[in-house]
């Protein structure tokens, strides 16, 4: 099995496990956080895999976890502050979190930013209140391609169920995609 694919599998599978293990602890719209809080990655549901592939901090410091871990069903955002498609989409992404929708993980990873203080304004000023994770490095580039925005689709048996290259364009486009290919 190539990299890519073994790696989707783990990112499916870990999502299941996240999913198993944070289930009675969700960090919901419920909990009243300010709007652009930096969120613990408590959310986000994982499974525990010995092999790990790509291992990223939370931006707040709080947690380390492995994309082949996270369990879905669950949408992962990559993202740079530096990134104007990105800051288009990300008001998007806020609405489905904060929609509740059942049993679904919203997760952020912003990649390749040369300093931290420029992720976390620009999560202050776009109100995101969901899981991030760090990716200083670009070292997710070999999972998702070179360009960001990208968004991955995670099922609720941890496989990646479809991956969307560039912007999404609207609230409806993101329910529609998650509909489609998450079922819910």
């Amino acid at each position: 099995m190539d990299l890519t694919l073994k790696l989707h599998a783990r990112i499916a599978f870990a999502s299941v496990l996240v999913l198993i293990t944070t289930a009675c602890n969700p960090i919901s719209p419920a909990v009243n956080l300010p709007e652009g809080s930096i969120v613990p990655c408590d959310a986000i549901k994982s499974i525990p895999n010995p092999a790990a592939d790509l291992v990223l901090d939370c931006l707040d410091g709080s947690a380390q976890i492995d994309l082949a871990d996270i369990q879905g069903p669950a949408v992962i955002n990559y993202w740079g502050s530096w990134c104007g498609p990105c800051r288009e989409e990300i008001p998007f992404f806020v609405d489905i979190y904060n929609s509740n929708l059942d049993g679904l993980t919203v997760i952020g990873v912003n990649r390749e930013e040369r300093n931290r203080a420029d992720a976390e304004k620009f999560i202050k000023d776009l109100g995101i209140t969901y899981p991030q994770l760090s990716d200083p490095t670009g070292a997710s580039k070999a999972l998702v391609g070179q360009s960001i925005p990208v968004t991955v689709f995670i099922d609720e048996s941890g496989q990646v169920a479809y991956q969307h290259n560039g912007a999404i364009k609207s609230t409806d486009e993101l329910r529609r995609l998650i509909l489609e290919h998450l079922g819910l």
